[in-house]
This record gives C-alpha cells, structure tokens and sequence, in this order.
C-alpha cells in the first residue's frame, strides 16, 4: 500500500523579467523566490510558440493577471503555466552551459554540427538539439566544452562547479 503524497501548493507568478541573451528569463514567484529559467526548449519544442523565436517578440514578455503563468500580448495561445516553468527550471538546474553560449561557441569557432557531434562523441541530432534548445546540455557536456576551447580549472564542490561553469560561459562569449 503506498501513502499519498500532499499535493505541492499552486504557484502563482509574481514578476517576471527579461535576462538575455535570447530565451533567459528571471521568474519571481509569489512566495518570493527568484529563478532563471531559459525558455529556448520551449519556444523551439512547440510550434504554438513559434511566434516567439522573434526576441523583439520574446521581450515583451508579462505576468498572466492572476499570476497564473507568462503570456505574450492578448492572445490565450502564447502563454506558460506555472506548472511547464517549474518543470523545465527543474530540468535547468545544476551548472550547465545556456543555449545561447552553445550556439555562439560553434559559430565563433566555424564548428558545423558534425564537427561538435565527433569533438563530444555525441550524434548530430544531439548537437542540433543543444544549439536549439530542444535538448539540455547537461553539465557533463558543458564541462566537455569547456575543456576543448582549454578552459578547465580543478573542480572541488558543486558550488564551484556552477561557478566554473558561468566562467566556461565567459570564456566562450569573449
């Protein structure tokens, strides 16, 4: 016999604000709590929010009325419940590289597809994935990448490692 679980309380969106670059957004919930989440799976993984691809778009992000999710202007068709924001800020968490910094390391580097897919031993359609945001990169990945453009320093706790990660970031953007 298993024993019921309580349900988790509803959440309700406070604020929301536009990060950059691209699909980063930083979500106040109403209990106070502030998170980033990057939206990129979201916004290539569904057709309905194809419109938000254009980021002049995306920015213009805001908060449901009742704090029930994210919308773009008037339309009931672009919006994000609270419940898909917890479940990919879920998915986010840990150190791991952001589309963004993914997609700007091949292009800075000339690297096609198929050049990354051989460097991480991953498929092209793995590699197609993190450059649209359709798949995570995890933090093996991050750190794989972060190790071929030769930045990689001694890792000694998971703070540090978050931290390592942020930096393998601006490495890549400079």
């Amino acid at each position: 016999m298993t024993e019921a679980r309580p349900e988790e309380p509803f959440e309700f969106v406070w604020s929301v604000e536009y990060l950059g670059p691209e699909y980063l957004l930083s979500v106040t919930w109403r209990d106070g709590r502030t998170e980033e989440v990057d939206l990129a799976p979201l916004v290539f993984r569904y057709k309905i929010l194809r419109p938000l691809r254009d980021l002049e778009r995306f920015r213009q992000v805001a908060v449901d009325e009742y704090g029930n999710g994210l919308v773009w202007g008037d339309g009931p068709d672009l919006e994000v419940s609270p419940e898909q924001l917890r479940e990919l800020i879920e998915s986010q968490k840990g150190p791991r590289l952001r589309t963004s910094f993914f997609r700007r390391w091949m292009a800075t580097r000339h690297l096609k597809q198929d050049d990354v897919a051989g460097l991480l031993n991953v498929s092209k359609r793995t590699v197609a994935g993190y450059a649209t945001g359709s798949a995570a990169i995890d933090t093996p990945t991050s750190l794989a990448v972060g190790l071929i453009v030769g930045y990689a320093k001694a890792v000694t706790g998971p703070e540090v490692l978050t931290a390592r990660v942020r930096e393998i970031e601006r490495y890549i953007a400079a």
